[in-house]
C-alpha cells in the first residue's frame, strides 16, 4: 500500500486530548475556501477558529461538515483529504465532531483542525516547500517525523493513545510506514499546540528508554516541531512569528481562546461568535 493511495486521511476516536511575508495574500486564499454542511453560526466560528490558529490555509479548497451519524464513521473527528479541484493540490478538510454538544470542549475541536491542517502542510510532500520557507526546513521537519516513527518503534512508547492504535495498524499491514510518518507528524503539531507539557513527557520517556536498553541514538524532538512550526506561520502569512518566544506567546492566545486554560485564568475568547 503506498502513501499516494492512501490519499484519505482520517482520524480515530481512540485520539485524546515561496515565502509570503505580507499577509494580505495569505488571507486572499483563505477566503476563497467553499464552505458546506454548517449554520451561518458554525461557519463563522469555524472559519474564525481557522484563521486565529494561523497555520497556513493556501492548500485548503473546502471546509465541510459531515457529524459523526454517518454510518460506519460514528467514530471519527475529522480528515483531509487532497482533491484536485482547480488543477493545484489543494483539498478538503472535513470535521465531524458536534460543534452543538455543549459536553464537548472547545479544545477537542481545536484539536481536530490543527491536526488536520497539519496534514494540509505535510513535510512529506515536497510541493510544501513554499510554506515551510525552502526545501530544506521542509525536508528537516520529515527527517524528524521518520525519527520520530523510529523511536516509537524501538521503544512502544506512544505520543497517544491514537498513535498506539496507528501502530497496531502498522504491524498488521494495514497501512504503511509513509502513512504511520505522515500522521506522527500531524500528531506533533497537534499536540505542540494543544498539549505541549505531554509532548516533552513522551520526548523524555522515549529517550530514557532507548538510553536505558541500549535500542539505538536517541532523537530529541520537541524543539524541532517548534522550529517547523516557527517556519509555517513566519512563510505561511504570520511574518511576526520569527522565533520560539514569539510561538509561545501566540500558541498560549489560541489554546486560551480555545478553553485550553481554566476559565478563572481565561483572557476573554476571542473566538466568540456573536
Amino acid at each position: 500500500m503506498t502513501f499516494e493511495i492512501r490519499e484519505f486521511i482520517l482520524l480515530h476516536i481512540t485520539m485524546s486530548g515561496a515565502e509570503n511575508t505580507g499577509g494580505n495574500r495569505e488571507l486572499d486564499v483563505f477566503f476563497k475556501v467553499e464552505y458546506s454542511g454548517f449554520t451561518p453560526r458554525q461557519e463563522s466560528w469555524v472559519k474564525n477558529s481557522i484563521r486565529k490558529i494561523g497555520l497556513p490555509t493556501q492548500n485548503l479548497r473546502r471546509v465541510v461538515y459531515l457529524g459523526n451519524d454517518i454510518d460506519g464513521r460514528e467514530d471519527w473527528l475529522g480528515h483531509w483529504q487532497r482533491r484536485n479541484f482547480d488543477e493545484t493540490h489543494r483539498g478538503e478538510l472535513a470535521l465531524y465532531k458536534n460543534l452543538e454538544d455543549p459536553n464537548l470542549p472547545e479544545i477537542a475541536h481545536l484539536e481536530t483542525m490543527v491536526h488536520e491542517l497539519a496534514h494540509a502542510n505535510s513535510p512529506l510532500r515536497p510541493e510544501n516547500s513554499y510554506n515551510y520557507g525552502g526545501e530544506k526546513n521542509r525536508q528537516r521537519f520529515e527527517h524528524l517525523s521518520r525519527e520520530v516513527a523510529r523511536q516509537t518503534k524501538a521503544t512502544k512508547v506512544f505520543l497517544n493513545p491514537y498513535h498506539a492504535h496507528l501502530y497496531q495498524k502498522l504491524q498488521s499491514g494495514e497501512i504503511d510506514d509513509d502513512v504511520f510518518v505522515e500522521e506522527i507528524q500531524a500528531i506533533l503539531v497537534e499536540l505542540r499546540v494543544t498539549n505541549p507539557n505531554h509532548l516533552r513527557q513522551v520526548e523524555a520517556a522515549q529517550i530514557r528508554k532507548m538510553i536505558m536498553r541500549g535500542l539505538g541514538s536517541s532523537v530529541s524532538f520537541f524543539d524541532g516541531v517548534s522550529d517547523a512550526l516557527v517556519n509555517l506561520y513566519k512563510h505561511g502569512g504570520n511574518p511576526d512569528i520569527k522565533g520560539r518566544v514569539e510561538l509561545e506567546q501566540h500558541i498560549l492566545k489560541v489554546r486560551n481562546g480555545f478553553g485550553a486554560i481554566p476559565a478563572s485564568q481565561r483572557e476573554p475568547s476571542f473566538l466568540q461568535v456573536a
